[in-house]
């Protein structure tokens, strides 16, 4: 009776490792690198509407509450100095509206 307990755990530990194998061998990667029509196309070329609700970065360019729409309109909320690289950019500090001169935050 023993014996035949034994040989039935090696069977079924058989059964399972053999089950598991097979799981793992039925995984596939990629078919092509990324993005090779195999996955949705990256924030920066899709033309769908996307949200992130934090801050976004990319090396040293970035917002984190800020925006810049086409390169024309920019917009911010952040304690940076006023420089020609911002001229036009519009913040609300302190609860007044302010534009960048180019050189100052200004009211109007």
């Amino acid at each position: 009776m023993n014996g035949f307990l034994q040989s039935l755990k090696i069977l079924i530990l058989a059964i399972v490792l053999s089950i598991g194998v097979s799981y793992v061998y039925a995984w596939t990667g990629p078919a092509a690198t990324a993005p090779g029509g195999n996955i949705l196309a990256p924030v920066n070329v899709s033309a769908t509407s996307q949200v992130k609700s934090a801050g976004l970065w990319v090396g040293s360019l970035g917002t984190d509450g800020g925006a810049s729409f086409g390169g024309g309109v920019k917009i911010g909320n952040n304690d940076t100095a006023c420089t020609p690289g911002i001229s036009g950019t519009f913040r609300y500090n302190a609860g007044i509206m302010q534009y960048c001169n180019g050189s100052v935050w200004r009211m109007r």
